[in-house]
């Protein structure tokens, strides 16, 4: 069910910027989350397979993929504009990040490819590498959806609750004036 509510462009505006600005905080809460899971897979948890040097076990377990600022900067329009027209595109889209994410979660295990001759400890330990990663990644995935979604809805509150603002200013600069 959607909640029709008329809203004037720059109501439409602000509520929008509102959401958008909850971007540098989303990005701190992200990065101090991943700080956490990152140094917790880079301890000594998961020891690298004598065919990987640490380097390359650390990339495979804890590195991140770019882009996420933006897809963020994204998120929170599309969850501001859900808000404001209709709950089905937050579910299209959150439908079709669902089914991507399962995609790339996939394909990036088929990718894996070990030699032949590769030890079961050597097996053993990618495959404890590939479920760190995709762990991380989903416990990060959802994390930003998350705080996108909130970004989203105090935009579209803030947009709501903006006549309600300016006509209380207005009736206190009335009483200001009128003291004077």
């Amino acid at each position: 069910m959607s909640i029709a509510v008329d809203f004037a462009w720059w109501q439409m505006i602000l509520g929008l910027l509102i959401s958008l600005a909850f971007g540098p905080l989303i990005k701190c809460i992200y990065k101090k989350v991943d700080v956490q899971i990152k140094s917790r897979y880079e301890s000594n948890l998961l020891p690298e397979p004598a065919r990987f040097t640490r380097k390359e076990w650390n990339e495979m377990v804890a590195d991140s993929t770019p882009g996420g600022d933006w897809l963020g900067h994204t998120e929170r329009v599309i969850f501001f504009a859900a808000f404001v027209w209709h709950w089905a595109l937050a579910a299209s889209y959150l439908g079709f990040k669902l089914a991507s994410k399962w995609k790339t979660w996939t394909t990036t295990w088929e990718a894996i490819k070990l030699p032949d001759d590769a030890t079961p400890e050597d097996r053993n330990q990618t495959a404890k590498a590939h479920y760190a990663r995709t762990g991380r990644e989903h416990r990060l995935f959802t994390l930003g959806t998350a705080c996108n979604l909130v970004a989203g809805a105090v935009g579209y509150a803030v947009a709501l609750m903006l006549p309600t603002f300016v006509s209380f200013a207005a009736a206190l600069w009335s009483c200001v004036a009128a003291v004077r």
